[in-house]
């Protein structure tokens, strides 16, 4: 499976859950040590694991701020009404 493939599959598959990572290679037939530092990269354009509720959102819902690191809007929403 060509790279571009493969990346795009490990996104589509870990979008929405909660998996690890190494789950989510070992599920599509792959080990996590397989991914390139390209692949790597655009896995990080696209997604990310948030700190807290450690689901895999789009990037577009990663909060901004310098307060709470790697996390989501909606747990950040959380955060700050505590």
């Amino acid at each position: 499976m060509d790279e571009t493939k493969r990346i795009d599959n490990l996104i589509h598959h870990i979008q929405g859950t909660c998996i690890s990572l190494e789950e989510a290679c070992n599920d599509l037939g792959f080990d996590r040590e397989d991914l390139t530092m390209d692949e790597l990269e655009e896995l990080d354009n696209w997604v990310f694991q948030c700190d807290d509720c450690g689901w895999w959102y789009d990037c577009g819902d990663r909060a901004y701020t310098d307060d709470f690191g790697n996390t989501c809007i909606y747990c950040a929403d959380g955060l700050e009404e505590e």
